[in-house]
């Protein structure tokens, strides 16, 4: 989708779950997040799934070269304000 010199913003992959759960279901770092544990299947569904910006979007932010999951942006349109969120 979006390309720099280090970094692509892309949807997510299968192989992408796995580190992003190890990161979205830490107990330090939900201390500072509203969001809860989910199992694997619930991230895939909501990860993998349709996107709409109006419920919505989360996109991986991989290593160009090596494609490993380095983080994720959300993006949600409410009326006429887009809010960005990332980790």
């Amino acid at each position: 989708m979006i390309e720099t010199n280090r970094c692509i913003l892309r949807d997510f992959k299968e192989h992408d779950l796995e580190l992003f759960m190890s990161y979205r279901n830490n107990k330090e770092w939900m201390k500072y997040q509203s969001s809860k544990p989910l199992s694997k299947d619930n991230y895939r569904k909501s990860l993998l799934g349709n996107k709409d910006i109006n419920e919505g979007i989360r996109l991986a932010i991989s290593d160009r070269i090596t494609d490993t999951l380095l983080g994720d942006i959300y993006i949600i349109k409410k009326a006429k304000t887009i809010s960005i969120g990332y980790t």
